[in-house]
């Protein structure tokens, strides 16, 4: 991908919380499941997280601020 983030889009799913116990995907298989799906709660605070991380990449940040700045933004979701 042009940003070069894909391997890194495992740190922004909300599995690699300590709350999940679920393996984290990668981004492609992230896409995947997502199509077709309505797509709320934890995925919908991944997918703001994870543009909001490309977004402050393509603006010049490295991605461990931009990943940092997003999760602040987007948290896990509670129920």
């Amino acid at each position: 991908m042009r940003l070069g983030i894909e391997q890194r889009f495992p740190e922004v799913h909300h599995f690699s919380s300590d709350k999940f116990a679920s393996p984290v995907c990668g981004l492609r298989y992230f896409y995947s499941w997502c199509q077709y799906r309505e797509i709320k709660e934890e995925n919908s605070q991944t997918l703001n997280r994870a543009l909001k991380v490309a977004r402050l990449v393509d603006q010049g940040m490295d991605f461990e601020t931009a990943c940092a700045n997003a999760w602040r933004t987007y948290p896990i979701q509670t129920r």
